[in-house]
Parts: C-alpha cells; sequence; structure tokens
C-alpha cells in the first residue's frame, strides 16, 4: 500500500472523505481509502469524543501506481492540493510512512495514551499508536490530564494536543 497525504479544508475532513469515497464509487477508475485519522480525547468532567488528529488532513491508501489519476481529487469540494508538492505528486516516504503505519496498525482513532514526560524534556509515549515517540513538550495541564506536544511530521512540526493517562516523570532539566 502507499499512502499520499492531501490537505483539504481544515473542518471539513469528514465530509471530503465521505464525497470523495461516493465519487470514486459511482465515476472513477481510482481506488483506495481516504483515511481521516482522530485522537479520543476526555474532559475533565469525565467527558469523552473524538477529535481529528491533524487537522486540514487526509491520507490516501491506495495501490493505483497512475499518479494521473489522482487528478480525481482536485474536483473534490475542500480538495487544496497534495503534500509535500501537486506537482510532483509523491507518496509518504520514511519515518513519515512509518509513522502512518503505526496509526493504522491501531485503527484511525487513537486512544487516550500512557506517557511520561518532564514539562521541560521530551515526551515518550508508552503505548498506543505513538509508542516509543518523542516530541517536544510544549504545554501540561496536569488537572485535565493533557500535554501538548511538537513533533517533526511531513517535512514540518506539527503540534498535537493528547489526552494521557498516566504519567512518569523521566528527570528535570537544569538549565
Amino acid at each position: 500500500m502507499k499512502y499520499f497525504c492531501i490537505m483539504v479544508r481544515t473542518g471539513g475532513e469528514d465530509k471530503f472523505k465521505e464525497i470523495a469515497t461516493k465519487k470514486m464509487k459511482d465515476n472513477s477508475d481510482l481506488s483506495g481509502n481516504i483515511l481521516v485519522f482522530k485522537k479520543h480525547m476526555k474532559l475533565k468532567n469525565g467527558t469523552e469524543y473524538d477529535e481529528i488528529l491533524f487537522p486540514g488532513y487526509v491520507f490516501f491508501e491506495t495501490e493505483e501506481n497512475d499518479i494521473n489519476k489522482f487528478r480525481f481529487f482536485y474536483g473534490v469540494d475542500g480538495f487544496y492540493r497534495f503534500l509535500p508538492d501537486s506537482k510532483k505528486i509523491s507518496s509518504v516516504k520514511g519515518k513519515d510512512l512509518e509513522f502512518i503505519k503505526n496509526i493504522i496498525s491501531f485503527g484511525t482513532t487513537i486512544p487516550i495514551l500512557n506517557a511520561k514526560f518532564d514539562k521541560n524534556d521530551r515526551i515518550i509515549i508508552l503505548d498506543g499508536p505513538f509508542k516509543d515517540l518523542t516530541g517536544k513538550v510544549i504545554a501540561v495541564n496536569k488537572r485535565n490530564r493533557r500535554v501538548n506536544i511538537q513533533l517533526d511530521f511531513m517535512n514540518g512540526a506539527k503540534v498535537l494536543g493528547l489526552t494521557y493517562e498516566a504519567v512518569e516523570v523521566i528527570h528535570n532539566n537544569l538549565g
């Protein structure tokens, strides 16, 4: 399988998936799946909900080799461009590909994670699809059990807000 990152209208990820999937089935010789990754979150009052993991991005999973067929997406409402470059469409590769495959191995919705971190250090995810992933801690909200981390993904820095269940401090940074 190959995976292609598509930038879409932020907030319209599910709608893009729905429209593109229907159009592919109805009148296209292009086949594959549109993946919208989500994360399971919990409010301090205990209410749980799902939130888009990468706002403004979906992934196209396919075995298709003819990228000319991908022009199909240009006519889908909410489509902006392929990453890293719509003029030279290429699949996700290297560590980004391993990252995507690891997420997919757990499904398209990321559960609440176990993590260990020090506020001024790097976070280490202990389980789930981000297991062993490290990222720079941007903010910690211990009362709501959330942490914002910055990680390198798709040739840029992305900030992810994650809910965590178990926290273990590794060490303090001394300056």
